[in-house]
């Protein structure tokens, strides 16, 4: 891998050979168990970028935020990540020329990874007409916000090597992965509080009586897919109808999520059923940035009931009601603190196994939680690889196994993408386009389309 030979020794002699493993990446870890735990960044380049510079910026990445260059390691007690050796990540980039990018690119996406024997992040570039960049991204380090820092990282060393064959970053060693600037924004009184909070609330995502699972038929994760719809223009139109409304984008989407699961399922009526709704727990922090990438999501779970007479405007207050009941109470920072004290807690095995048994009960009880996440909006001006502009970039979510639905959604330009990976041997794949399809025709009348 090119890159990595401009640091001198005494440079990268102070990487430190271990990193230890947030309380966020260990509970992804042990949510391989219900998806592949896989992230991609795919930028459609309006040109070619120069391959040999594009790896080198890929090695020079690696190196500037180190913990890239590391595997997880499985410890009983406490998980960490180990510095592996440069040779070792010589199959992490790789260049393709081909006809049909989207295929390519698609293979890329469904392609399993080990974080404890695979290069944490790996880099496709697909050469048709124009490049294409697939970046893959274990969840394991980082989360869909911090996917989106790396993607600027890496335009922005490229750019500077267009500029300076010499460049070369400084290495990150002063990042903070950890909890702490999050905790140190709350008083021990108000952690407190919060810790109590979640006592009364009961077991997360998985306290529903009624069966809430995406259906599906077996157990099977092989024949792997990533779908998605685009809305262009959507953006723009969705804010406008979301502030007319007093709501937010992320409860439009909600809202169109909801009712596509109420039409498939066919829930109970009146019966609240639990969503997972991530949150950016970085809205806390004073500049809502971290200094390295991380991992820095909780998810909260609003109920909502399925009720036959509801239009969407009608649906749509009922989300907003849950969802701002739950930023009032600070449900999410409740969730957090839920978890770190459990993964801190207990030896990492015992946790582990606590988890495993928590999912098999939501297979047998049939209360797995629809999971929504909002990645945001991508910065084009953050992702020019010289001067070679984006077209269009879109991340996609992990591919869930049977039996969970995970809807991500990301924003470039005014075009909203919606992606769904999913497990063709265990999930029928005409549910899941039936999905798709109603989120996107609800969206669509919300933004004054056909």
């Amino acid at each position: 891998m090119r890159g990595p030979e401009k640091f001198d020794a005494s440079e990268y002699g102070r990487i430190p050979s271990r990193f230890p493993a947030t309380t966020a990446d260990r509970l992804n870890f042990i949510s391989r168990k219900t998806s592949d735990q896989q992230m991609h960044l795919v930028i459609y380049l309006d040109g070619k970028v120069d391959p040999e510079r594009l790896e080198e910026a890929f090695g020079l990445s690696m190196i500037s935020e180190p913990i890239l260059m590391s595997r997880f390691v499985y410890h009983g007690l406490n998980p960490y990540f180990k510095r592996s050796e440069q040779i070792e990540f010589s199959g992490a980039f790789r260049s393709t020329t081909v006809s049909d990018a989207e295929s390519e690119l698609e293979r890329f996406i469904v392609q399993p990874a080990d974080p404890t024997q695979d290069p944490l992040v790996q880099l496709i570039l697909v050469r048709s007409k124009d490049d294409a960049l697939c970046i893959k991204i274990n969840h394991v380090v980082m989360d869909a916000i911090a996917a989106k820092d790396y993607g600027y990282l890496l335009s922005q060393i490229y750019s500077a090597l267009e500029k300076d064959p010499g460049y070369h970053p400084a290495i990150n060693l002063k990042g903070d992965r950890g909890t702490k600037p999050l905790t140190n924004q709350f008083s021990m009184a108000e952690r407190l509080r919060l810790m109590r909070g979640f006592t009364k609330g009961g077991p997360l995502g998985l306290g529903s009586e009624h069966g809430w699972t995406f259906p599906y038929e077996n157990r099977g994760t092989s024949k792997r897919r990533m779908i998605y719809r685009v809305i262009d223009p959507g953006v723009g139109s969705i804010r406008e109808y979301a502030k007319k409304h007093q709501a937010t984008v992320n409860d439009v989407v909600l809202t169109a999520f909801c009712r596509a699961m109420f039409k498939i399922i066919g829930p109970q009526k009146e019966v609240p059923l639990p969503f997972q709704v991530q949150f950016n727990l970085r809205n806390f922090l004073p500049d809502k940035r971290t200094s390295a990438l991380t991992n820095l999501l909780a998810a909260v779970y609003p109920a909502i009931a399925f009720k036959e007479s509801a239009d969407f405007e009608g649906t749509l207050r009922s989300v907003k009601s849950e969802m701002d009941r739950m930023k009032a109470t600070n449900e999410a920072m409740k969730v957090f603190y839920t978890y770190n004290i459990l993964l801190k807690a207990f030896p990492f095995s015992i946790t582990k196994k606590v988890y495993d048994r928590m999912t098999e009960r939501g297979y047998r009880e049939e209360v797995l939680s629809p999971l929504l996440s909002n990645i945001g909006i991508i910065q084009p001006e953050r992702l020019l690889f010289g001067k070679v502009r984006p077209k269009r970039a879109m991340i996609t979510t992990p591919i869930a196994y049977p039996g969970e639905v995970t809807l991500g959604f990301s924003s470039f330009a005014d075009r909203m993408t919606f992606t769904i990976g999913f497990c063709e041997e265990g999930t029928d794949g005409g549910r899941v386009v039936e999905l798709l399809e109603s989120i996107d025709q609800d969206l669509l009348a919300v933004c004054g389309r056909p």
